[in-house]
């Protein structure tokens, strides 16, 4: 029975890697639809089989110029994880409206087989793709085929493979969401809590660019406090959770953990084991949980609404296509957007409410109206402080009246 259930942990943790940026590779199914055709009800739900999926409004645009007709590949592991259900949408939401043929092709743990795949979808002819893996060979292959191509979320590795990737014409850059600040502020909210012996939960160095850059934010943001300490670190996405347990049973002065993915079991391991009121939390990715966890007063913060990189990396592509706009100047570095900053019970209401509901982070509207096409004025410099304008308030303030 523990060999069972420590393979249903092991499945789950890969699962939520998935969604957390160390997104893998290879071939699985390709579904094309142009309209959003999620089950009743608004927001993300659980489907009866597991699958998590999200449902939009129907949306709508307002423009006096022609929408040519577009064919986009969109690449992820799995679209039945949050992630990848707010992923795929978000861009069934704005197909109908913007005139887009998506196809959605599953990716996962196997480059190989996910390059052969890839490469047998572009016989079929694309226009253009966004994925999640940033590396020279997906930009080598895509500009073969002559199909410009965006990355959500992932990053190259080093200034090398950047500057190596930014050769090929046909990549547009890479969208990603400030990791960094998102460990940094972990360590902060933590700080203010009361928390002066910490832990970090994290992912094995150099697997995710995305993940490192979160450990090195939460390591920066303990060393910014002559009185705080990092007294325990672990690095095996296997112990997450008990991990917790065994440090608090070793170390009976921790009272905080950073963690590289909040998961539901977390929350589980710090009730069960009457860790609340002992060892605070603070972590990126909102969860089944997450609302308790600020209820019993355990969350001192939570990172999400990344799943806005895939509705921006689309405006990219699109300013591309449109009018050969590029928006996102150098490729080389990457488009950096905010993360939902989360630390009360209020802000996770609000969240749910505006980010977790009948309509995404941004609207068709809003979208088209990030387009050279149609604002003239539109540009790498505005794309810029657009996406360091992304925050929980600005998402309230731009959808106070579309959302009940």
């Amino acid at each position: 029975m523990k060999k069972i259930i420590a393979l249903i942990l092991t499945l789950t943790l890969l699962l939520a890697l998935t969604a957390c940026g160390a997104s893998g590779s290879t071939a699985s199914t390709a579904e094309t639809t142009q309209a959003a055709t999620a089950a009743d009800g608004k927001g993300t739900s659980i489907a009866a089989d597991g699958s998590v999926i999200t449902n939009y409004d129907k949306a709508t645009v307002q423009t006096d110029k022609e929408l040519p007709k577009f064919r986009i590949l969109v690449l992820y592991n799995s679209f039945t994880d949050k992630l990848g259900s707010q992923y795929k949408s978000s861009m069934e939401y704005i197909a109908e409206p913007l005139n887009i043929d998506f196809t959605f092709l599953e990716t996962g743990s196997s480059g190989d087989e996910a390059m052969a795949a890839i490469e047998a979808a572009l016989v079929s002819g694309y226009d253009g793709c966004i994925g999640t893996v940033a590396s020279e060979a997906r930009a080598a292959l895509f500009d073969k085929a002559g199909v410009p191509y965006v990355v959500c979320g992932g990053m190259p590795s080093d200034e090398t493979q950047a500057k190596a990737m930014a050769s090929y014409e046909n990549y547009l850059g890479s969208v990603v969401v400030d990791d960094y600040a998102a460990g940094y502020a972990m360590a902060e909210a933590l700080y203010a809590d009361g928390c002066r012996n910490v832990m970090w939960d994290g992912l094995s160095r150099g697997y995710s660019g995305q993940h490192d850059a979160r450990a090195a934010g939460f390591a920066d943001g303990v060393a910014s406090h002559d009185d705080m300490k990092l007294i325990v670190e672990n690095w095996d996405y296997t112990q997450w959770a008990d991990g917790i347990a065994t440090a608090a049973a070793t170390y009976p002065e921790l009272d905080g953990v950073g963690c590289t993915c909040l998961m539901a079991n977390i929350y589980n391991t710090i009730e069960s084991e009457g860790l609340v009121g002992q060892v605070q939390l603070a972590g990126i990715d909102v969860s089944e949980g997450t609302g308790r966890a600020f209820e019993n007063g355990s969350l001192s913060y939570i990172a999400g609404g990344n799943y806005a990189c895939e509705q921006i990396c689309f405006a990219v592509l699109y300013n591309y296509l449109l009018d050969g706009t590029r928006v996102i100047a150098d490729p080389t570095v990457n488009l950096t957007l905010n993360n939902i900053n989360l630390s009360s019970l209020e802000d996770y209401n609000n969240y749910i409410k505006y980010l977790d509901s009948a309509v995404p982070a941004y609207t068709a509207q809003e979208i088209l109206d990030m387009t050279h096409y149609v604002d003239e004025s539109f540009n790498a410099e505005k794309m810029t402080e657009l996406c360091k304008a992304y925050s929980l308030e600005d998402v309230i303030a731009r959808h106070a009246d579309l959302v009940q």
